[in-house]
């Protein structure tokens, strides 16, 4: 069992490659069992990353897999080496941080690219506290204070990787009504603006305004967000998120859809300078009305 008594985000990630692998080789628990020379349960848990995988027995498991490219191997190596580290997140606890959340964040901290289409809010990576805390507070099922500052102090931690890593692309696509609209006080809304333009003259971070007219346009089924590994390493991940929880996909026939999808949606938005220059005339139009 790892560290702390539960599996860590890269033990259930490593987990959950292993199982594709293994079921992608037509091959069944028990016959890795066998190769293993191990229980069949025992399979089952390193595939729900409630045990601990072994390097060697990795390697093993990989070569049976038909797993022969090195940076694949060289970043499944690394979730097993560190499947008893846990993420800087993971102490908060399940009460803070639900299960979803936090393998949401550990994708987002291990992603090289982020594509994130917004319809409704500012994407959470560009909140500021004021905006994330009235977007909280909207909520019928509305979180205790307490927690909603430590999901805050968690938003903090996120945010900071984009100043601090500059490997990192943030690319988000807003649809112009969650940016002309105030939410919470009009102050609230000038600093949102205020720092959507700042963090948009970053280099590794790309922000389009998608005009609300036409309104029919490709992102109408809803906001997802995108992750992107090394290719050679991890496939692409989309996480869509409701009321109650999460989903993933990973299957490369709804990872293609959402790619054309986002790519209509940067075709048909505003560049990057189109989309500054227009923040900066709906925060003039703010500052005047004060």
């Amino acid at each position: 069992m790892p560290a702390g008594g539960k599996p860590t985000v890269r033990s259930r990630r490593l987990g959950a490659e292993l199982r594709k692998l293994r079921e992608a080789a037509g091959l069944t628990t028990a016959r890795v069992a066998s190769i293993l020379a191990c229980s069949q349960p025992k399979i089952s848990r390193m595939e729900t990353g409630a045990v601990t995988t072994r390097v060697i027995d990795l390697r093993v498991l990989l070569d049976h897999y038909g797993v022969t490219d090195p940076h694949r191997r060289a970043y499944l190596e690394r979730l097993a080496k560190d499947g008893n580290r846990q993420g800087w997140w993971e102490p908060y606890g399940r009460d803070t941080i639900a299960p979803y959340y936090a393998d949401f964040i550990g994708l987002e901290w291990d992603a090289q690219c982020i594509r994130t289409w917004q319809s409704a809010l500012i994407p959470g990576l560009l909140q500021t506290a004021g905006y994330a805390r009235t977007v909280m507070r909207a909520n019928p099922a509305m979180l205790a204070p307490e927690r909603s500052e430590q999901l805050l102090d968690i938003r903090r931690e996120r945010q900071a990787r984009i100043e601090t890593d500059a490997g990192l692309r943030l690319h988000a696509i807003i649809w112009e009504p969650a940016v002309t609209s105030v939410a919470g006080t009009p102050a609230i809304h000038r600093e949102q603006l205020e720092s959507l333009l700042t963090v948009g003259e970053r280099d590794n971070v790309t922000i389009q305004i998608l005009p609300t007219s036409p309104v029919e346009h490709a992102g109408m089924s809803g906001p997802f967000v995108m992750f992107s590994f090394d290719r050679r390493a991890l496939a692409d991940t989309v996480f869509l998120e409701d009321l109650t929880g999460s989903h993933y996909l990973e299957k490369p026939e709804e990872l293609s859809g959402y790619a054309l999808v986002f790519d209509a949606l940067r075709t048909a938005a505003h560049s990057a300078a189109d989309s500054a220059a227009l923040m900066t005339e709906v925060l003039r139009k703010a500052e005047k009305r004060g």
